[in-house]
């Protein structure tokens, strides 16, 4: 939680959410505003101040120096905290409540206009924005187009279904950066961005007349 205060745009909330214990934070936090002294209240808290401060004293000086001297590790490291938080603190959480489908077209719909933030900033408050809202739409996307992958197939089989989605997703990965990189050696770095956002668009509209699948 301590870490996650000094990445900027990621909150300790946030990450205490995204690791299971926010119930039982806020509960230890009114056990203490309406005075009821109970020990695990306090042990809990006590805990998590210890490492706020720990966290704020031991590396708020590395933070510093990586913000202005190492600026891409810090996006890296703001990149993998968001898939982190929005994959383990609130895709299995909504889930269960709007299902793969609509949080796979929610995940694209977020990608697109990152792409183009991301592209197109001008000052790196705006490229955290644009990071930010490209690694929570990734981390809705993937894990809901698995789900979905899974459970259109019959259980006899899903193996190859699941196998057959996993090669075209590394597949994806190996020709992106390739074709990406001829884009812009070919049209400039303001191009592949948009460009990329405007390919998401098929998907999308494909992903939107998908029926929730049954139990």
């Amino acid at each position: 939680m301590g870490l996650a205060n000094l990445v900027p745009g990621i909150s300790g909330g946030t990450m205490i959410l995204a690791i299971g214990l926010y119930d039982r934070f806020i509960g230890a936090v009114a056990d203490l505003t309406r005075l009821r002294w109970r020990r695990d209240s306090l042990v809990f808290l006590a805990l998590i101040g210890l490492g706020l401060v720990v966290a704020v004293v031991g590396f708020s000086g590395l933070a510093v120096s990586l913000v202005n001297e190492h600026r891409w590790v810090m996006y890296s490291l703001f990149i993998g905290l968001t898939l982190a938080l929005v994959q383990g603190g609130l895709v299995r959480r909504l889930v269960p409540r709007f299902g793969e489908v609509r949080l796979t077209t929610l995940g694209m719909a977020l990608t697109i206009p990152a792409l183009v933030i991301v592209g197109l900033a001008q000052s790196v408050a705006l490229l955290y924005v644009g990071l930010g809202l490209l690694a929570a739409g990734s981390a809705a996307v993937m894990p809901s187009l698995s789900a979905l992958v899974s459970r259109y197939c019959p259980d006899e089989r899903q193996g190859m279904a699941m196998g057959i989605f996993r090669s075209m997703g590394s597949l994806a990965r190996a020709l992106g950066p390739i074709l990406g990189g001829l884009v812009y050696w070919k049209l400039g770095d303001q191009v592949p961005y948009p460009l990329a956002a405007a390919f998401i668009l098929v998907p999308l509209l494909v992903a939107r007349k998908l029926p929730q699948p049954t139990e």
